[in-house]
């Protein structure tokens, strides 16, 4: 994975200058503190296999590969994309990083209530649906064919809409640019190329309340991902009794 940092051209869109501001805050969320504390989780369960919880080293594991990991890859890929003006393609990534919100929104919550109740029973179905779950036929990493399926999206969001009312919705709209739906990917792929058309009142208008929707749900996630990964580290180390820093 490239550690390269991506920064917004912003004279990418400079019709919409009052995007800056959100670009900026984009590009000053980071993931350092997370990444080193649950670096440190993987590096304490690998060295004891024997007295660390599975499930809890599974949802650790979850947590710093996808949630941060691929949040984060995931975010270079939009902001690149969006540099070069492809617009639809970047905004199928941008639900993709919201659903990892969401992710880490249903991670936290388990974790909270495993430490809370002690079920053990019900915290390993979670970490294992989170670890091995997959649709297509996929094999563990010792071989094997996994056999669980992966917690739905809609049960991730679920917890996501307790905290934010409104997430679901603008989830919805994210949704228009990966589904086949044609009216919000045709305005994308026209304010990709068609200069002229800013010039209609009406376009540019529409436009803009899509890029900053697009831009305003990427900064929700992504500090939202940051506060929720935050949480679920510190948990963890709790739990093991790991002095950090």
């Amino acid at each position: 994975m490239s550690h390269k940092k991506e920064s917004f051209r912003f004279n990418v869109l400079n019709r919409v200058p009052q995007l800056v501001s959100i670009m900026q805050k984009i590009e000053e969320i980071e993931f350092i503190q997370e990444s080193l504390k649950l670096g440190r989780l993987i590096d304490h369960m690998f060295k004891n296999t024997q007295s660390t919880n599975v499930s809890l080293n599974r949802v650790i594991t979850y947590t710093f590969f996808n949630c941060i990991l691929k949040t984060t890859e995931a975010t270079k890929g939009f902001i690149l994309l969006f540099n070069e003006r492809i617009l639809s393609p970047a905004f199928s990534l941008n639900r993709s990083i919201y659903e990892l919100w969401a992710a880490s929104c249903f991670i936290e919550k388990a974790v909270h209530d495993f430490r809370t109740s002690g079920n053990e029973a019900e915290f390993a179905k979670i970490a294992d649906k989170l670890f091995a779950g997959a649709r297509y036929p996929a094999k563990l990493p010792w071989g094997e064919p996994s056999t669980h399926k992966p917690v739905h999206i809609n049960e991730m969001l679920a917890e996501l809409e307790q905290r934010y009312a409104g997430a679901v919705d603008t989830y919805s709209f994210l949704c228009e640019y990966c589904h086949p739906n044609f009216l919000y990917n045709m305005e994308a792929y026209l304010a990709s190329g068609q200069e002229t058309l800013w010039e209609n009142p009406l376009f540019a208008e529409r436009i803009t309340l899509a890029l900053e929707k697009q831009l305003s749900s990427l900064a929700q996630a992504l500090s939202g991902t940051k506060a929720c990964t935050a949480a679920i580290s510190d948990m963890c180390l709790q739990e093991y009794g790991i002095s950090y820093p």
